[in-house]
């Protein structure tokens, strides 16, 4: 992690300093690419791809999972359904890295924010001895959904100087803190 994490923070600084007042198109590109060594600059490509491929990879895994324990019923109609879940969440994929083709550091960031918004569903699942409630699921899903619809500015991006995904965050780990507190308050009671 250090051989990773050392020359991409030196690489950063450098494209601090230099190139300061630039977009973040001409940051990266001239950073990470037009000032550095061919290698460099190919492994800085090669690690792009990665981490939005490892992303994109994690997300599918993720919710696949999710819905996979969150529906009820025969094996074959839950997997139908999960499948489904998948498929739509490929597309609305593919629309996003073809509508930020030219931004894939902040697609990688922008689809890590998305997948964290489902981070209650996860850590109930695994805090917890029973599945996640509907409630979570339906919280997490919300959150996700203003998420995406700020990014095509339908609602603002910011609220009384906060950013979207930090209110989201906010609401999202209160709302997980009650769900535990009240699982764990019917365990209490159930023994």
């Amino acid at each position: 992690a250090l051989l990773i994490i050392l020359p991409t923070a030196f690489i950063g600084m450098y494209g601090a300093i230099n190139y300061a007042g630039e977009t973040t198109r001409d940051f990266l590109s001239n950073a990470l690419l037009f000032d550095q060594a061919d290698t460099v600059g190919a492994l800085a490509i090669i690690g792009l791809f990665a981490a939005v491929l490892s992303t994109t990879n994690a997300q599918i895994f993720a919710l696949g999972s999710e819905l996979r324990s969150i529906l009820r019923g025969k094996e074959k109609k839950v997997m139908v359904w999960a499948k489904i879940g998948i498929f739509v969440f490929a597309v609305i994929t593919l629309i996003f890295s073809t509508y930020m083709s030219d931004k894939l550091v902040l697609l990688a960031r922008t689809s890590f924010t998305g997948t964290s918004m489902m981070a209650p569903v996860v850590i109930v699942g695994v805090l917890s001895k029973e599945a996640p409630g509907k409630e979570l699921f339906i919280v997490s899903i919300t959150a996700l959904f203003l998420f995406l619809i700020s990014l095509f500015n339908i609602i603002p991006g910011e609220y009384y100087g906060f950013l979207i995904e930090t209110i989201l965050y906010a609401v999202l780990v209160i709302t997980t803190a009650l769900s535990l507190i009240i699982r764990k308050t019917k365990l209490q009671k159930s023994l």
